[in-house]
């Protein structure tokens, strides 16, 4: 896959041997598919910049699937109704909410790594050193990251993507995408997916039974952390396609023009009183995976 070989180039990971036909393999192999259509997609959509001087030229643009897009989100709606629900309502049942916010922190520090590295792809080195410093405390004296050490001490937590990181390269507004199970995207995002998921230590801990298992916990405290906010989207609206659209455009385009801004040097706040630019937004976006894009928040 050419997308697996640039990542193996651009990152260095030299990939634990697995079989063609199952474990990690498959998930990357898919993860490569949907990247290498969306390469295909932005190609074919070169050129099409959003007119943001009308409304509807703007929706035209930005969402020329939209014949593909509503059958996929009817499907992602239709799962999230009979899977995801009954066991994130079982999960919230079973796991008090202190040991749920202990995994959300285990796996949001996990995703520092993959914050670090798009730091210094975008240049921000005096984000990366803080995004560093941040994933040390919480290591470290945190335990892995159960205990969020490092925002008392005024290192907070943001997020970034590979998709972000096109932006900060000059590709921005490609085609509003639904994936499957992903849900809202778009083409950049897609194509960040590929080296999101080769940074992300998550993805090279135990062998395929540890691994699935891990994965899975990971993604049921995804679901159990996001679906309040897609509800809250979808419920009241008129049109709940165009709700969560519009909720994940406008919140990618909030986080576009936050990167651009974020070459000032990071002001850590000890008191705690004062986030840093991105802390929140930003913050805990712990994979691009199950209903990872459905919350317009980026995380």
């Amino acid at each position: 896959m050419i997308n697996t070989l640039l990542a193996k180039l651009i990152f260095g990971y030299k990939l634990p041997h697995q079989s063609q036909f199952g474990g990690r393999t498959g998930v990357r192999n898919l993860i490569a598919l949907m990247s290498i259509i969306s390469i295909g997609l932005l190609a074919g959509c070169a050129g099409n910049h959003i007119d943001r001087s009308s409304t509807s030229s703007q929706s035209a643009n930005i969402d020329p699937f939209e014949k593909y897009n509503r059958p996929m989100f009817r499907f992602d709606m239709a799962l999230t109704n009979h899977v995801f629900d009954p066991v994130v309502k079982t999960y919230n049942k079973a796991i008090p909410s202190m040991g749920r916010q202990a995994v959300h922190n285990v796996f949001a520090n996990f995703q520092m790594v993959p914050t670090i590295g798009n730091d210094c792809l975008q240049g921000n080195f005096r984000w990366a050193g803080q995004d560093i410093i941040r994933l040390f405390l919480n290591t470290t004296l945190g335990g892995l990251g159960l205990i969020d050490v490092a925002s008392g001490a005024g290192f907070y937590p943001r997020s970034q993507s590979f998709g972000l990181t096109l932006a900060k390269w000059g590709v921005r507004d490609t085609p509003y995408l639904v994936l499957p199970l992903i849900g809202p995207s778009s083409v950049s995002e897609t194509i960040g997916l590929v080296p999101d998921f080769f940074m992300n230590p998550v993805n090279y801990i135990g062998e395929n039974g540890t691994y699935w298992g891990i994965q899975t916990v990971q993604y049921v405290q995804i679901a159990s952390d996001v679906l309040p906010q897609v509800r809250f989207i979808t419920d009241n609206a008129l049109d709940p396609y165009v709700a969560m659209r519009n909720a994940y455009l406008q919140n990618r385009h909030y986080l576009m023009e936050e990167v651009d801004q974020e070459n000032t040097e990071p002001q850590v706040q000890m008191n705690g009183t004062q986030l840093s630019p991105s802390s929140d937004l930003h913050a805990d976006k712990t994979s691009k995976s199950v209903l990872s894009h459905f919350i317009p928040s980026g995380s």
